[in-house]
């Protein structure tokens, strides 16, 4: 089982053409290895996201510790822009999220069972819950 946990916030930048972001800090990642499967060392985790709204996607990287008998966990502390808009133009932030299990001697990636690749693909826009709110409603930051 795989967990993301993150809370979203709004920011708007004043004289900046009606410029705005919805971003996240701290994602947290969490996955729990079934009793079938080795236990690894630890799980190597690639965030492919935007951390600058209009730059490229960039290969965010960090580790899953032990934390719990068959548990990984660890946080991404870096900003990453969920969605940008300006001047009436909303522009969606595309993510995708790839875990490797990492042994002493050997790694396995993850497959993603929909898309049969290593690439999870994500939607933190639809999972931040605020898709239904009213776009000025959305927590400031």
């Amino acid at each position: 089982m795989i967990e993301i946990q993150f809370s979203a916030g709004f920011l708007s930048t004043p004289g900046s053409g009606g410029a705005w972001s919805l971003r996240t800090r701290g994602v947290r990642v969490s996955v729990h290895v079934p009793l079938a499967r080795p236990l690894p060392n630890r799980v190597l985790v690639t965030l492919y996201a935007h951390p600058d709204p209009g730059e490229w996607r960039e290969e965010l990287r960090f580790v899953l510790e032990p934390d719990g008998e068959r548990s990984y966990d660890g946080q991404l502390d870096r900003t990453v822009f969920i969605r940008t808009g300006s001047s009436g133009q909303v522009r969606p932030e595309n993510q995708e999220i790839e875990f490797v299990l990492s042994w002493s001697s050997s790694e396995e990636p993850l497959i993603d069972p929909i898309n049969q690749t290593t690439r999870f693909q994500l939607d933190l826009f639809q999972a931040s819950g605020l898709t239904e709110e009213n776009f000025g409603l959305w927590p400031q930051w």
